[in-house]
């Protein structure tokens, strides 16, 4: 009897293998599928959604837990979403709920997210990540988003790691950082990530804002902790003993070099 639930259990993985597949997108709509939204929509666990290098003018991506959606290259320089901050529909480029830790964003330009309407959100202009999600974000460029609170990336009861990311020329118009917001019991770690240069209505804190229930982890990264508030002072940790020369070209070069490197 054993045996035959061991079999079962077999044949149930290398059948959900074979069921995965890598959705190949265009940005003149000739791929597998026409857009983005209709790849995902289409899309099981452990698909991946690559898209040809270009531009993709979408917004409000609600990612499905445990997919990829990545560039062909791996580099933010070759795929861009680009929002279309339509009048009467701004929002968030791409929203997670309660997305597993199988959950990957690789190698894309996050831009012109817009949200500042009650409906449509007015948090998160690049990403919304809520709900219970563990996503990780790789080699992405967060920029040129903006909403009334946290015009990049807003982090609600979610856990968030950042790699090879930069962040950066987001904005904010109410009292809120342009670039990063974690609160509701959430974490955010990041490595070898930029996190500069965002702009808030306010002027403090522009790049980021930690709740007292909720904590931050930077490894290596560029930031500039003058421009973050960490409430309590003591949820978060700054990590770079062993950052080598990675370290000081980030520190040397900014963010086009923490980036491309």
């Amino acid at each position: 009897m054993q045996r035959i639930i061991w079999i079962l259990f077999v044949l149930t993985i290398i059948s959900s293998q074979a069921d995965a597949r890598i959705w190949n997108i265009q940005p003149d709509g000739t791929g597998d599928a026409p857009t983005i939204d209709a790849a995902i929509d289409s899309s099981v666990a452990g698909d991946v959604i690559e898209l040809a290098c270009g531009t993709y003018h979408e917004e409000g991506l609600v990612v499905k837990s445990g997919i990829t959606i990545r560039s062909e290259t791996g580099q933010p320089d070759c795929a861009t979403i680009q929002g279309r901050q339509i009048p009467n529909r701004p929002g968030s480029i791409f929203y997670t709920w309660g997305s597993d830790n199988t959950t990957l964003l690789e190698g894309l330009t996050i831009t012109g997210g817009l949200a500042n309407d009650n409906f449509y959100g007015v948090t998160g202009g690049g990403m919304v990540i809520s709900s219970g999600s563990e996503l990780t974000v790789k080699r992405c460029l967060i920029t040129g988003n903006s909403a009334r609170a946290a015009g990049g990336v807003i982090i609600i009861e979610s856990h968030v790691t950042f790699i090879d990311c930069v962040i950066t020329e987001n904005g904010a118009t109410h009292s809120s950082p342009g670039g990063v917001n974690v609160v509701g019991n959430s974490s955010l770690s990041a490595y070898n990530t930029t996190i500069i240069s965002n702009i808030a209505a306010s002027f403090w804190p522009v790049d980021g804002y930690v709740a007292l229930d909720s904590e931050a982890y930077f490894n290596c990264c560029d930031i500039d902790r003058t421009w973050w508030q960490f409430v309590g002072g003591a949820n978060y940790e700054v990590d770079d003993s062993d950052c080598g020369e990675v370290a000081d070209e980030a520190q040397n070069w900014g963010s086009l070099k923490a980036l491309y490197r």
